[in-house]
């Protein structure tokens, strides 16, 4: 049997000390509003934590959708600009349906949580299409629906704050 944190005894006279207190405050807009404020509170502290709706890094293996986009970044050896001498580093992003977010769980050190996170650059994409060649020449904004593990940016050639290590990717009609 689940105990309860807050005993009987407690929660009326919490809500007694409500009453009375709302009632020294005086008007009827200031008593609503000090009820709505309440019972935001209360919603509040019964919904889910940040970190139960958002993904977790590597090992864990998740599956995102959204439109790939084929993208040229500057790449080694400064990774600032094309123009000045750097290779052009072209890689496959996945932008979202909609933004996520991702948390770190301990003991891992490598990575770092991130929030709103809208771009996925894809990691192994060209293993796990058949025909890539032919496919990466067709490639313009397709939908797809990718399966993989997520890690945190470290290196200069990985372009967005969060990648993707791709096990399977599925274009859709």
């Amino acid at each position: 049997m689940e105990t309860d944190k807050f005993p009987l005894t407690f929660r009326f006279s919490f809500g007694i000390n409500i009453i009375v207190m709302l009632k020294m405050l005086g008007d009827k807009k200031t008593i609503r509003l000090m009820l709505m404020g309440v019972a935001t509170l209360l919603l509040f502290l019964h919904s889910p934590t940040f970190a139960d709706e958002c993904l977790k890094y590597e090992p864990e293996v998740v599956t995102l959708t959204g439109t790939l986009h084929k993208e040229i970044f500057p790449g080694f050896p400064n990774y600032s600009s094309i123009k000045k001498g750097d290779h052009a580093d072209k890689v496959f992003i996945l932008r979202l349906d909609q933004a996520i977010c991702v948390v770190v769980e301990p003991p891992d050190e490598s990575n770092e949580s991130a929030e709103d996170v809208l771009d996925i650059q894809l990691d192994g994409i060209r293993h796990q299409v058949p025909n890539w060649p032919k496919v990466n020449e067709q490639l313009k904004s397709t939908k797809v629906v990718v399966r993989g593990s997520l890690y945190h940016q470290q290196w200069g050639f990985e372009h967005t704050k969060v990648l993707m290590a791709v096990e399977s990717i599925s274009f859709i009609a």
